[in-house]
């Protein structure tokens, strides 16, 4: 509440850390703003009485409107909501009917094939599905030792990015430096990374 009308600022001092305060403007006193408040009460209270006035069902006006002849375009556009009703229709609601109409409408035909898709993967997945807990456990304790020992023969003998020297059965480092396989002649094909 404004400082001329009580100095209440319960709401503004707990808006003060997102909205910005409001201070006076330099020259101006409270009674030059008390005015400007006053004003402007004034200004909406008159303007909701004219709308009373004007648009209320037995208002001053209604019956010198009800004789008027509605021929005039102008009476014709302010009645009609100067046209925004037709131009909304003609813009968004018919466009999106035209889309929508038919029963084989295109834009379900993209929900359609998700669906179709989602359903065949579940008939693909489930077929995975046999109940046997063992086997799933088995499975994933295979794949988490297959990754590991990936990842320790990586470290052990270069990264992934290593490249193989032509002329020896090393590897050459990312600095530079050889690196020589374990795997022997005899034993090469038993090895998984070479």
């Amino acid at each position: 509440m404004p400082h001329t009308l009580g100095n209440v600022t319960l709401f503004s001092d707990y808006l003060s850390h997102a909205l910005p305060t409001t201070e006076l403007l330099t020259g101006m006193d409270e009674s030059s703003e008390a005015r400007e408040q006053l004003a402007v009460t004034v200004a909406a209270l008159l303007g909701i009485g004219l709308a009373a006035l004007l648009f209320l069902p037995g208002s001053l006006f209604e019956a010198r409107r009800s004789g008027q002849s509605t021929d005039h375009p102008s009476v014709t556009l302010l009645q009609g909501g100067w046209g925004f009703d037709r131009l909304y229709d003609r813009v968004f609601v018919r466009p999106w009917l035209s889309l929508t109409r038919n029963s084989h409408d295109r834009l379900d035909r993209g929900f359609d094939w998700l669906a179709a898709c989602a359903e065949s993967c579940h008939g693909w997945m489930s077929h995975t599905q046999t109940g046997h807990v063992r086997w799933y456990a088995a499975t994933v304790a295979v794949g988490t030792l297959m990754s590991c020992l990936v990842c320790l023969r990586c470290d052990d003998y270069g990264s992934l990015a290593a490249h193989t020297h032509p002329n020896s059965r090393g590897t050459l480092r990312m600095d530079g430096t050889a690196m020589v396989s374990p795997c022997s002649s005899f034993d090469r094909d038993r090895c998984l990374v070479g």
